[in-house]
C-alpha cells in the first residue's frame, strides 16, 4: 500500500513540464545574444565573440535542437 502511495506521490509531483516549449532561432539569438562574461572561462572561447556571432550562430543552434 505504502509504495502504491509513493509511486502515485512521484507521479503528480514531479518536475519536469509536460509542456514541450520548441526553440525558435530568436530565442536561440536572445540566449546568445546576452551572455554573461564568465559563461564561456572554461571553454576558452571570449564572451564578446559569441555575442557578436549569435546571429551566425543561431539558426545552426536552433537546427541542433530540432
Amino acid at each position: 500500500m505504502l509504495a502504491i502511495v509513493w509511486i502515485r506521490y512521484i507521479l503528480l509531483n514531479h518536475t519536469a513540464s509536460q509542456v514541450f516549449e520548441e526553440f525558435t532561432e530568436w530565442h536561440i539569438f536572445r540566449m546568445l545574444g546576452t551572455i554573461h562574461l564568465t559563461a564561456m572561462a572554461l571553454v576558452g572561447i571570449p564572451e564578446w565573440f559569441i555575442r557578436i556571432a549569435a546571429a551566425a550562430f543561431a539558426r545552426p543552434v536552433t537546427h541542433l535542437f530540432k
